[in-house]
């Protein structure tokens, strides 16, 4: 063999084995694939930095480091938590257009309708409302335990005032949503009543998110309303279900059930279980409001409202028809055809 195809295959082998060998020994340090966790726990710490620089009244500093920030990080979490910052050293800043603006992305960061959402929203309404970041609340329901002497500054940096602002916002708020109870009290179906009740109970949850000390009595008399309206309409029908379903079981039990009765049966069976939901539904959408939680009166409607729901239940049970059997097999059930000529008997052998 050639020295030169000698000295090239010498190369290569050396060449394979170099490979092998940092194949074997891994990538280089500080390379290494890091895991989205670790990143986000590197990255919420490079937030803490950030924020440290509020406490010391470095403002400028947070948002030019909070902005150089947003626009490199990986995490989501890290990245909105870095927005907040921003939009609390604008409004520290007084700088109320940007914090305006900055508390608007900062809403965008979460779901619609979220708790962070309907404050941060707020808080973007706020500052839009008072362009010289002076609060000067307006003549209307004021929130409970917010005056102004809750404050000694009426300036929209102070984190006190602007809690205050948004405590009015939601008296404000509060105060739209009390004729809304009547109509759950007129319900003309179950199915209404519980419509009427989730859509205020989201409203009034919605302004407790904005004033956390907002007093219970709406949210009680919402509750109560609902439900007493659903006793009204469900027990009515449960008693008539009840009577209905005794009737189909003597037709059963007599073996002369027809088709028309069969599908009578079946739209009660889904009327029953229709009725159950409402009744389901009721407890778990009372339980999105906080000031429910321990209230007597609270817990007799939840106990009553699950009670009908199990009587629903039984019900529906109850009306579900038995199996049919067309070909009158020796001892099984025969549909008689709603009692045709003859009483519409069935195959021969049948009952």
């Amino acid at each position: 063999m050639r020295p030169v195809a000698i000295a090239c295959l010498l190369g290569l082998a050396l060449g394979a084995s170099a490979a092998l060998a940092e194949e074997r020994a891994g990538p280089p340090a500080g390379n290494e694939k890091r895991t989205p966790e670790a990143i986000e726990a590197d990255e919420l710490l490079k937030v803490a930095d950030i924020e440290a620089k509020i406490s010391a009244g470095k403002f400028d500093e947070v948002i030019e480091a909070g902005g150089s920030f947003v626009r490199k990080a990986r995490s989501e979490k890290a990245r909105t938590e870095c927005n907040r910052l921003v939009a609390v050293a604008l409004r520290k800043k007084q700088d109320w257009r940007l914090a305006m603006g900055a508390y608007l992305r900062l809403r965008d960061c979460y779901p619609k309708g979220s708790d962070e959402y309907i404050r941060y929203n707020a808080m973007g309404d706020i500052l839009r409302a008072s362009p010289a970041g002076v609060y000067l609340p307006s003549a209307g329901p004021q929130a409970e335990g917010t005056t102004a002497t809750t404050s000694t500054s009426r300036n929209l940096s102070d984190d006190a005032v602007m809690d205050e602002a948004l405590a009015q916002q939601g008296a404000k708020r509060l105060e739209k949503l009390k004729p809304r109870v009547q109509p759950i009290r007129r319900g003309r179906s179950a199915q209404e009543v519980i419509r009427l009740y989730a859509s205020l109970v989201e409203e009034l949850h919605q302004a407790r998110v904005l004033w956390p000390e907002m007093p219970p009595d709406l949210e009680r008399d919402a509750s109560q309303a609902a439900g007493q309206r659903l006793a009204e309409l469900n027990k009515q029908a449960i008693a008539a279900m009840t009577a209905k379903s005794a009737g189909f079981q003597e037709a059963i039990t007599a073996r002369r059930l027809g088709s028309g009765q069969r599908r009578e049966m079946e739209k009660c069976q889904q009327m029953c279980t229709e009725l159950a939901k409402t009744e389901q539904a009721f407890p778990a959408t009372m339980a999105r409001l906080p000031s429910t939680a321990d209230w007597t009166e609270g817990d007799k409607l939840q106990a009553d409202s699950a009670e009908r729901a199990k009587s629903l239940e039984e019900l529906a049970k109850a009306l579900t028809p038995p199996p049919q059997n067309t070909g009158g097999g020796n001892g099984d059930w025969t549909d008689y055809g709603g009692g045709g000529r003859g009483g519409g008997a069935g195959g021969r052998g049948g009952w």
